[in-house]
């Protein structure tokens, strides 16, 4: 499971967790983390959704959780005021279905402030 001690650190700006065979969701905690500038949750086995709240993390640039088991739909605000959402993705690609073990990844291609 993912440490939820983590959400202690309030000045976390990168966060990278990927290939450590983490099982679990992705505790609705991490929400409270600001500062957060990039996530990456990759190849876990990670189940659930995603939390609603990280459409919050408005310093978020880099989030990746591909290769899990995530489920539901991808909050639709995610990225929508947020440095995440690539204005070249296709419309009807946002907001997306998750199905298990779907490869995911949002990259801000350029981040202008």
């Amino acid at each position: 499971e993912i440490p939820i001690e983590l959400v202690n650190i309030k000045g976390l700006q990168l966060l990278h967790l990927f290939e450590n065979k983490l099982t679990g969701v992705i505790p609705n905690e991490f929400t409270t983390l600001k500062n957060l500038t990039e996530l990456d949750l990759s190849i876990n086995h990670l189940n659930g959704t995603i939390p609603i709240g990280f459409r919050d993390l408005t310093k978020l640039t880099s989030l990746q959780l591909f290769n899990n088991s995530l489920s539901g739909r991808i909050p639709y605000a995610l990225g929508a005021n947020s440095p995440l959402w690539d204005q070249t993705n296709s419309p009807e690609m946002y907001p997306m279905e998750l199905q298990p073990a779907s490869l995911w990844c949002i990259f801000a291609s350029s981040v202008t402030t």
